[in-house]
């Protein structure tokens, strides 16, 4: 929630007192595409992001919206009068607007279909590695930025021939970790958080201290 409020695709602030919840969809279902356009490497790729294009998209954020009226029922919210669902899906097309995190056009993987392998070597291309947010098999529920600076070191490891310290080596551990971290309370209510982002969750709160 901000204290203020952004005119809809703009950063123009909304006249007057105003608050504005950010709805972010973390784990979209629909799925875009990165094409080359010509042969020539310096002219821009065609890219098409095709959001909204599942309507499993749609249903996730009409949710949101929502629940986000159950939380601010107030009357001075705007909008209460859009309460069917089409209503509130044609509310959504002409206000939805992208967070800047794409990825996964690169994906890696095991299986013929992935870009690039486990060690991010471009498939039938020699010499050429990709260490990016595209090699992504899945969107992290985080901003991009730590990951792809991790998938970049990792790259970097690969490529010197540098391995990870063996399992058994010593590692730090807060000792109030069951009480001083706020994931867990966000775990318990969400038993589907995976692995990766109760990691991000935990740095996020050890960067906070």
């Amino acid at each position: 929630m901000l204290p203020l409020a952004f005119q809809h695709d703009s950063f123009d602030p909304h006249p007057g007192p105003s608050f504005q919840i950010h709805m972010t969809l973390l784990r979209a279902e629909s799925r875009g595409r990165v094409a080359l356009v010509s042969a020539n490497p310096v002219q821009l790729p065609s890219v098409v992001f095709n959001y909204l294009q599942d309507p499993r998209d749609i249903m996730v954020l009409r949710e949101a919206i929502r629940l986000t009226r159950e939380i601010v029922a107030q009357p001075a919210f705007q909008g209460r009068d859009v309460q069917a669902d089409d209503a509130i899906d044609a509310w959504l097309r002409d206000h939805v607007a992208t967070a800047y995190h794409p990825a996964g056009t690169c994906r890696m993987g095991n299986d013929a279909a992935s870009v690039v392998d486990p060690d991010l070597k471009v498939r039938g291309v020699d010499g050429l590695r990709i260490a990016d947010a595209s090699i992504m098999p899945l969107e992290v529920s985080a901003n991009l930025n730590a990951s792809t600076i991790m998938i970049g070191e990792k790259a970097a490891d690969l490529i010197l021939g540098r391995a990870l310290a063996p399992q058994s080596a010593p590692f730090w551990t807060n000792p109030n970790w069951k009480t001083a971290q706020r994931w867990n309370a966000i775990y318990a209510l969400n038993k589907k958080t995976d692995p990766l982002d109760r990691f991000f969750m935990l740095q996020y709160e050890w960067q906070g201290r």
